[in-house]
């Protein structure tokens, strides 16, 4: 072998040794890339889980708290105690009777409009039971339950004795701020004292 073959063979090997390290240092390079995307991209996944996860977890907390809260309100206003009993004092009444003479109530804050107008307003939404009794010697004459300027339902006194007991009773849903009352179509002479009363309470 002359020196130019043996130059030529040492070039040849230090190239193929060359381009052996770079191409053995470029599978490096490709596969520590593609360690690093696969570690970001399980990163990202579990990341990503994560959230999902801590979001079922809050959405889940926030519905229970929820539940629990209207489950608490609802207990609280079927304990909730509203009613009251009043009676009339004067001999005679025309229109809407005032029973300004409050013997129990609880659970209503404005009591001064109800003995002033005879009208008593809900404070509370909730199913009532409304009870009205009067004794009156008026015949051809009557007393009716109003509910916002509605007659719900009337109770008449007629001729024959000198005395007539009128007796009303109901169950009626009520909204805040609905206004009950009774009135009369004309004047009534009325037993005083614990004759003539009005009661209502919330039963649910």
């Amino acid at each position: 072998m002359t020196i130019d073959s043996r130059r030529i063979a040492t070039d040849l090997e230090t190239n193929m040794n060359r381009q052996f390290f770079e191409l053995v240092n470029n599978q490096s390079n490709i596969l520590s890339s593609f360690e690093s995307n696969i570690h970001g991209q399980l990163k990202t996944i579990q990341t990503t889980d994560n959230m999902k996860y801590s979001s079922m977890v809050d959405d889940i907390k926030r519905q229970g708290n929820e539940s629990f809260h209207l489950l608490q309100q609802q207990i609280e206003e079927n304990a909730e105690q509203v009613a009251l009993l009043a009676f009339n004092q004067q001999p005679l009444v025309t229109g809407i009777i005032k029973f300004n003479d409050v013997k129990y109530s609880v659970g209503f804050n404005n009591l001064a409009t109800f003995t002033n107008t005879g009208k008593i307003v809900c404070e509370k939404s909730g199913l009532y039971m409304i009870t009205v009794s009067i004794i009156s010697s008026t015949t051809a004459s009557q007393f009716n339950i109003v509910l916002n300027s509605k007659m719900i339902t009337g109770n008449r006194f007629v001729d024959g004795v000198q005395w007539h007991t009128g007796t009303s009773g109901m169950v009626l849903q009520l909204h805040t701020g609905d206004n009950i009352w009774v009135e009369t179509d004309k004047v009534l002479s009325v037993s005083g004292r614990s004759y003539n009363s009005f009661s209502i309470i919330k039963i649910k």
